[in-house]
């Protein structure tokens, strides 16, 4: 009979030592997620219904911005390259992993077979700054880029990879694509 009232008892009382002592080493977590993470997303919220001028103080305007956002023209030309930039990118992202993986798996000469594993691993080694200059010497928009002085040599005239909108989103799904290649 005793054994049922502590049990009763235990039951009602919310938190445990132990679980305070948990609460405590997660503070300063729960205190990051909540300065980084979660306020910024409710302040951005609350900064979308008004209308600022630099100031951190704004108007109410309510939905304006909303409705001038889904009268632009140029918010839906950037949800369309957004969105054929995702969607070329995870096509050809999952191809290309897929035929890496074959290859690698598939080639009988020990050579090719880890000449395809770096070329795999190539990426991960290589870091961000430098394949971000690796890919502004490929796609130079005058005669100097790499890929400008290859097309020069059968006749065609240099392209602005990165400045002509045909090319840019292209390129950048190139540059993009080497660094996401996974198995």
């Amino acid at each position: 009979m005793a054994d049922s009232k502590s049990i009763t008892r235990s039951k009602k009382k919310l938190l445990s030592s132990r679980d305070w002592a948990g609460l405590l080493f997660s503070t300063p977590l729960l205190i990051g997620i909540f300065g980084f993470a979660i306020y910024p997303m409710i302040a951005a919220l609350v900064m979308s219904f008004q209308q600022t001028a630099n100031s951190l103080t704004g108007e109410w305007v309510g939905l304006k911005n909303y409705q001038y956002v889904l009268t632009d023209s140029m918010f839906w030309k950037s949800i369309f390259n957004t969105l054929y930039m995702g969607i070329l990118s995870v096509i050809l992202g999952v191809s290309l992993s897929f035929i890496l993986a074959t290859l690698i798996h598939n080639v009988p000469w020990l050579k090719w077979k880890n000449f395809f594993k770096g070329v795999y691993f190539l990426p991960n080694v290589v870091s961000l700054v430098a394949a971000s200059i690796l890919f502004t010497f490929l796609f130079s928009p005058g005669k100097e880029g790499l890929l400008n002085y290859a097309i020069g040599l059968i006749g065609i005239d240099p392209i602005g990879w990165f400045t002509n909108p045909t090319f840019s989103k292209f390129s950048i799904v190139l540059m993009t694509l080497w660094g996401n290649v996974r198995l």
